[in-house]
């Protein structure tokens, strides 16, 4: 249960209650008046500055391209957010996660806290964990993985890795456990792993999960450059999306190997698993599990958790 004061004063409240709110005026209980099931999302902390919410897999972050016409690719987090907080002004979305993510996000119910937010997250001081489980059993109990990534700018909205041109990307991993799983009646070994990204770039985790164990640093340097120039140089390879090894121009040929990714795809990850079986999963096994930020008006430290449903 969690309190979220409607007015300065505190002469009334809301309190929350599994994702649903009730009002309390005068310490009398009215009514619960909740959005519809459709509109309602769990929420995990609220005040009058900003909030604190549960995003379902295959719910859209912020409104979807095409939105202005489609009211599903309309109903996103913001969209409920506005719903459940009328006097909520601003942008609200202060960071996201891809559709088939599920998880925490913190939104700015107020312009100058969503203004602080978003200082916090530019200047990496915002502390995110996600949970996954990935197809395959993970070596190492621990480690980092640094491999820079780039827009795959034919194949969007894939990412691709680029030593050259890529942005520099940062993640923290340590296994969880190592199991068997099945999904509908096909069994596969998988990891289940704690991500810590010190970095936010789009589809980091998915890459870093699936890349190979080692790369090669000029199989992966502007190759999606000379693969758009010559269509020929283009493969299926599910990672960079672009020539490797003999389809690579001469000068690009044996280099020296750097550590790599985990090899270990994202179970029901559509767009880097390509291995037997993933499509058998009911979604994408990836959920962002802990945020931890400076409240934008009391500076205090907030941490808040939620659990994977895997």
């Amino acid at each position: 249960m969690r309190l979220y004061w409607e007015s300065a004063d505190h002469s009334f409240c809301r309190v929350w209650v599994n994702g649903h709110y009730t009002r309390h005026v005068d310490n009398q209980m009215e009514e619960p008046t909740i959005p519809d099931d459709a509109h309602g999302l769990v929420v995990h902390f609220a005040d009058e500055h900003i909030a604190v919410v549960d995003k379902p897999a295959g719910l859209f972050a912020v409104p979807a391209k095409g939105a202005e016409t489609d009211p599903s690719r309309a109903d996103c987090v913001v969209a409920r957010v506005r719903t459940m907080f009328p006097d909520a002004s601003g942008p609200i979305a202060v960071h996201r996660l891809d559709l088939e993510t599920s998880g925490l996000m913190v939104v700015g119910l107020t312009k100058p806290a969503h203004r602080s937010l978003s200082r916090q997250f530019e200047n990496r001081l915002v502390a995110k964990t996600y949970t996954a489980l990935l197809q395959g059993h993970v070596t190492p109990d621990t480690g980092a993985i640094d491999l820079p990534l780039i827009a795959d700018w034919p194949n969007r909205p894939r990412q691709i890795i680029d030593f050259v041109v890529g942005k520099p990307a940062r993640t923290l991993f340590s296994v969880i456990d190592r199991t068997e799983a099945e999904f509908h009646n096909l069994s596969m070994s998988v990891t289940r792993i704690r991500f810590h990204p010190l970095t936010g770039r789009s589809h980091q985790l998915r890459v870093h999960a699936a890349a190979p164990c080692e790369v090669r640093r000029d199989d992966y340097s502007t190759l999606a450059q000379e693969a758009e120039k010559n269509p020929k140089l283009r493969t299926d390879n599910p990672i960079v999306g672009t020539a490797l090894d003999t389809h690579a121009p001469r000068h690009l040929r044996n280099a020296s190997t750097l550590p790599g990714g985990l090899a270990c795809p994202i179970v029901g990850d559509s767009l880097y698993n390509t291995r037997d079986g993933t499509a058998a999963a009911p979604r994408m096994m990836l959920h962002a599990s802990r945020l931890a930020f400076f409240h934008p008006v009391t500076g205090e430290r907030i941490t808040i958790t939620s659990n994977a449903a895997f």
